[in-house]
Formats: C-alpha cells, sequence, structure tokens
C-alpha cells in the first residue's frame, strides 16, 4: 500500500507539472501575441505620421499656388497631426499643428454648398475641443511636476485661460451650426452647446474660482519646455483665438524640426471633469 501511495504520488506530481509547463507555454504564448500586436500598433503609428508629413509638405508647396482646395487639405493634414500627437502624449506638438489646422481652416473660403458648410464648421469646432483638451492637460502635467516648470511666458493661469477661450470658441461654432443644419440635426447640436456651457462653466463658474483662489495662496508656478520648441516660445497663452497668430510657431517648431510622435505611448488617460483631467467631448459629424 504505501508503494502504491508513493507512486499515486509521483503520478500526480508529474501530472501537475505537466500543467504547469503548459500554462507556462500558454502564458508565453499570450506574452508574444501581445508583443506583436504592439509592435504592429506602432509600426502602423509611424507609418502614418511619414504619411501625414509627405502629405504636408506636398500641400504646402501646392498653397503656393493660391489653391483653395490645397489649403483646405493642408489644413485637414494639421489637424490629423495634431491627433495622432495628442493620442501619444505629445500635447504641445499637438497645440501647434491644432492651431495651424485652425489659422488655415477658419481663413479659406467657404463653400455654397450648405452640408458642406456644416461639415467645415463640425471640423473647426472639435479642432477647437481638442485643442481645449490639450491645454489643459499641459496645465494638469505642470501642476502635478512643478519641478519641471523652470521659467517661461505661459503660465498657468495663461494656458487655463486660453483653454476656456477655445472651449467657448468650439460653443460658438457649434451655435453658428444650428442655422444650417436639419431637424434632427439640431438636437444633436444643442446637446453639445449645453455640455459646452457646463464645461466652460466648471472652468469659469464660483466653484472654480474658489478653487483658483486657494491654488493662487500657494507658491506660483510657471511652465518650462525644456526642449528646442521653447527657444523661440513667445506667443503661446497669449494670443486670443481666431486672430493671425494661429499657425505661427509658438514653440519654435519649424518644419525642419518636427518632433516624431512618441508612439511608445498609445493612449492618453481621461478621467470626468475634476479640475485636472479634461474629458473630451466629441463635437465630429
Amino acid at each position: 500500500e504505501h508503494l502504491e501511495d508513493q507512486e499515486d504520488q509521483e503520478d500526480q506530481e508529474e501530472e501537475d507539472g505537466e500543467d504547469g509547463d503548459e500554462d507556462a507555454e500558454a502564458e508565453g504564448g499570450d506574452g508574444k501575441e501581445i508583443a506583436a500586436i504592439k509592435e504592429q500598433v506602432l509600426e502602423d503609428l509611424e507609418i502614418a505620421w511619414e504619411n501625414l508629413e509627405a502629405s504636408r509638405t506636398i500641400f504646402e508647396k501646392e498653397k503656393e499656388k493660391e489653391d483653395n482646395e490645397a489649403l483646405v487639405m493642408l489644413g485637414r493634414v494639421h489637424g490629423k497631426l495634431g491627433d495622432l500627437q495628442k493620442m501619444n502624449g505629445n500635447h504641445l506638438e499637438a497645440i501647434v499643428d491644432y492651431k495651424k489646422a485652425l489659422s488655415i481652416l477658419e481663413a479659406t473660403q467657404q463653400s455654397a454648398d450648405i452640408p458642406a458648410q456644416l461639415s467645415s464648421k463640425r471640423r473647426i469646432a472639435d479642432l477647437y475641443n481638442s485643442l481645449a483638451v490639450c491645454l489643459l492637460s499641459v496645465k494638469s502635467e505642470v501642476e502635478r511636476n512643478p519641478e519641471t516648470a523652470k521659467s517661461s511666458e505661459a503660465t498657468v493661469d495663461n494656458l487655463e485661460a486660453e483653454c476656456v477661450r477655445a472651449y467657448q470658441k468650439c460653443r460658438d461654432v457649434l451655435l453658428s451650426c444650428l442655422d444650417l443644419a436639419s431637424e434632427s440635426q439640431k438636437e444633436e447640436l444643442s446637446e453639445l452647446v449645453e455640455e459646452f456651457d457646463e464645461t466652460i462653466e466648471s472652468l469659469t463658474g464660483e466653484e472654480a474660482k474658489l478653487l483658483e483662489q486657494e491654488r493662487k495662496n500657494a507658491p506660483q508656478t510657471t511652465i518650462g519646455f525644456k526642449s528646442e520648441a521653447s527657444s523661440s516660445s513667445s506667443a503661446f497663452g497669449t494670443s486670443a483665438f481666431g486672430t493671425s497668430s494661429f499657425g505661427t510657431s509658438s514653440f519654435g517648431s519649424g518644419s525642419e524640426e518636427r518632433k516624431q510622435p512618441a508612439v511608445n505611448v498609445l493612449s492618453v488617460k481621461r478621467k470626468c471633469p475634476d479640475g485636472n483631467q479634461p474629458v473630451e467631448k466629441k463635437a465630429k459629424v
């Protein structure tokens, strides 16, 4: 009986060992699959960035011919570049591209076609929304990491003020869409306008003012961007929206010095509005 019990124990240990090997192989297989997916995503992002940069170069040349369609396409390309930079957490670079996109698209001739006008306006509203999200993200990053903020003309106050203006512009553009929209579209647009009113109120209302006063009682922090882009920074956080300041190299980011997306970062964390983390609202058609 003792021998039988020992044999049974050895058989059980052998089975447990085999199960462990199978689990290890399964985990190893899952890890390889995840790694392969991540690698593919990174490759796709790099290809997307390269294609957008190539498109930007082409349309930059075409705009010299005063081609309105080429200008519109250039503006859209800058918007897509901004989206890619924002997705990868490069908020400063995204801000530059969004401002360039807005500068171009707001200056181009409007189509006589009503649906085309509506689509164009909603695209502009979406760009203002994305710009505001990036500005709020930069502000939050500075507040969380005061050691990184050494010297710059763009203070936390300026960042928040510019963010509010961007949300206000987004809301105003959506309001202007109501005259062009169908009855079914008006309901959706009205809901979006209400959401942006709430967002603006959360940043400028009495509760926000109390929080702001508490923050002002603490040591003031300015934002310092230690990169090539900061060498000629002067306009950031100071210019009004919808002016000729859009599209300028606020961070010294020329076409030769464009920063490729940090494709190792695949997403931006979002939380409910609490004064720190922005929640992006969808204003797209």
